[in-house]
């Protein structure tokens, strides 16, 4: 019996050692966005967005730093600048969406957005998965796509978008483009 005690004792030490040490690395990738700046993160996400906006294969975009966001006057009052996350529906539906995803190369393809690096997802397919069909059509549709704006020059994120946006209109016109594949 005392044998069992140690073993669980020192199981438990070991996993507060463990997670002791997962703790500070948790502690700098958060400080690592936070010393970027939030602002710098929200000024790169506005020059997406804006690119977005003019994009002639995107149907809308939703970002509170844009003037053409509905609740943009309130964004302005309660915000410094209008934050990392983009929202935005191709004008190509699923097809087109589904061949944008498997064609970028420097935004992660990611469930959980706001790393330091820029992600991107299908919520419908992804966060709201596990949600069933009526609960998950009235917070998202299937059209909708999101982007986290990371660290990143935001030129570069555009140029991602730009050729994973092109290769999806030609591969929407021609077929299904398939699942996503991560």
């Amino acid at each position: 019996m005392k044998i069992n005690i140690r073993c669980s004792a020192s199981r438990s030490i070991i996993w507060a050692v463990c997670l002791g040490l997962l703790i500070p690395s948790l502690f700098i990738a958060a400080s690592r966005r936070c010393h970027f700046g939030c602002s710098a993160i929200a000024k790169a996400a506005l020059k997406v967005a804006t690119y977005l906006e003019q994009h002639p294969s995107v149907e809308w975009v939703r970002y509170p730093g844009l003037e053409s966001h509905p609740q943009h006057e309130v964004a302005e009052r309660q915000m410094a600048g209008g934050g990392g996350v983009i929202s935005f529906e191709l004008a190509g539906g699923i097809e087109a969406g589904r061949a944008m995803m498997n064609a970028v190369r420097l935004c992660g393809l990611a469930v959980s957005l706001g790393g330091v690096e820029s992600l991107i997802q299908h919520p419908a397919s992804m966060t709201h998965a596990i949600m069933g069909a009526d609960a998950r059509h009235r917070r998202t549709s299937p059209t909708v796509w999101c982007v986290s704006v990371g660290i990143e020059n935001p030129n570069d994120i555009i140029h991602d978008l730009d050729q994973a946006i092109a290769q999806s209109n030609s591969m929407s016109n021609t077929a299904n483009a398939g699942e996503i594949h991560a």
